[in-house]
């Protein structure tokens, strides 16, 4: 039974991600290949946020959440936290390119995140 809870779970998680790509691209009409560096980034910030509570404990103390015990729901808060902190100034310099160029700088960008 675990074996197809963890299954179903990568499926989940590919299936969240396939659909935000269909978003981005879909919509803007835009080829991110940054997407998969940001989706590392949140993955990477909520493993570690789990994974690590001893040493998460100290950052406890000035996190806005009172009560903040590590766990899965914190960590995934603080992964989407650390995630936009990340994707804002990137998008916010992004904005300006179109086409091939803006392919090549989130091609950039994946590479900087790898």
């Amino acid at each position: 039974m675990d074996y197809l809870i963890s299954i179903l779970t990568t499926i989940g998680i590919y299936a969240i991600l396939a659909m935000s790509l269909n978003l981005l691209v879909g919509f803007s009409g835009l080829l991110s290949l940054a997407h998969v560096a940001f989706f590392a980034i949140g993955g990477y910030a909520v493993a570690v946020c789990t994974a690590t509570p001893d040493v998460l404990g100290p950052v406890a103390a000035w996190l806005p959440y009172p009560g903040w015990e590590p766990g899965f729901w914190s960590g995934l808060v603080l992964g989407l936290e650390v995630t936009t902190a990340v994707a804002l100034p990137v998008g916010w310099v992004l904005n300006r390119f179109r086409g091939d160029i803006y392919c090549i700088a989130t091609m950039g960008i994946a590479i900087i995140a790898y």
